[in-house]
């Protein structure tokens, strides 16, 4: 069974989205036909969302730049 696992962190899932992003780029990667399941934690849910739903990666990524600051406000 291939698992893919993806940690959560706030606004931090860019990173996560932009390599996976990179990923599905280069190699050409269906997230959701290479993997048995697809999980997350938190924002790392989102993603898993996305990618297990064969959502582009890319819509991902442009979401955590376009709003992700307003989406994950810094706590005190």
């Amino acid at each position: 069974m291939r698992i893919l696992a993806i940690d959560g962190g706030g606004i931090r899932g860019i990173y996560a989205a932009y390599i996976l992003n990179r990923i599905a780029e280069e190699f050409g990667i269906t997230f959701c036909k290479c993997f048995d399941l697809i999980v997350g934690t938190s924002t790392g849910a989102i993603i898993a969302a996305a990618l297990a739903t064969n959502h582009p990666i890319s819509d991902v990524v442009k979401l955590y730049e376009q709003d992700g600051r307003r989406i994950f406000k810094k706590q005190l």
